[in-house]
């Protein structure tokens, strides 16, 4: 329960600061997570179909 409370005291505190916005590359962070993927899943097949160009305005 203590862990919880202290967990939930940290998301307060990051949740209440001001947003820092910024453009992220959504292409670019799929085709690592597609290549993260297949350095630990090697042995199995699949494509990925990753649009480019493709960014987010986000915090």
């Amino acid at each position: 329960m203590d862990q919880l409370i202290d967990d939930l005291l940290k998301l307060s505190r990051q949740t209440s600061g001001e947003l820092n916005k910024t453009t992220v590359n959504l292409s670019m962070m799929a085709r690592d997570v597609a290549a993260e993927l297949g350095r630990s899943q090697g042995d199995r097949k699949v494509t990925f179909l990753i649009t480019e160009g493709l960014v987010a305005h986000c915090d």
